[in-house]
């Protein structure tokens, strides 16, 4: 019962937070709240905002997941009360968050949704590879049901070859260098 009152709070306090940052000039924006959420990712309060917004939701997440990281492995410390583990994980993962370099962010958001997809088209593919062939070829039912997943894992693969075949074809062929 104490968990849920305390969710309860966190989530009153978050909410009245993302509140306040609302201009009541205009009518409420979820977008308008997100690209200042996303600005706040992006170092824009210390003056230093030249990333773009996934840079600023990957600087986020990794905040979220260092800080994280840092608080559960000072449990261990058996010397520290758990305000001096906050106090100590929040500053750790601010330092490490400010000063790790936009392209280091991109390319752990490039690796993360590299694995993730990778696992999930693959359990999928082998999921029906292992259906294909478990169905017996008994009756014209059956052979039915196989061709059907052939084809079903023909749309998979020509959908993911056409997707990495558009973003390779983005690669360094599209940034405008200043200079002929």
């Amino acid at each position: 019962m104490d968990l849920k009152k305390s969710g309860i709070g966190v989530l009153a306090a978050l909410t009245g937070f993302l509140t306040a940052c609302t201009n009541t000039a205009q009518p409420f924006s979820g977008i308008g709240l997100w690209n200042k959420v996303l600005w706040f990712g992006t170092l824009g309060f210390l003056g230093y905002s030249a990333e773009g917004p996934m840079v600023g939701f990957m600087r986020i997440a990794v905040f979220i997941l260092v800080f994280t990281l840092f608080f559960e492995g000072s449990r261990f410390l058996g010397f520290l009360g758990r305000n001096s583990r906050i106090v100590i994980a929040l500053i750790l993962s601010l330092i490490s968050v400010i000063f790790i370099p936009g392209n280091v962010l991109a390319g752990i958001g490039a690796a993360y949704g590299t694995l993730v997809a990778l696992v999930l088209l693959g359990s999928v593919i082998l999921g029906m590879g292992w259906g294909y062939m478990s169905i017996p070829t008994t009756s014209i039912g059956y052979r039915l049901l196989r061709v059907a997943l052939l084809l079903v894992l023909l749309f998979i693969l020509i959908s993911v070859k056409q997707h990495a075949s558009g973003l390779l074809a983005l690669g360094p062929m599209t940034v405008n260098f200043p200079f002929p």
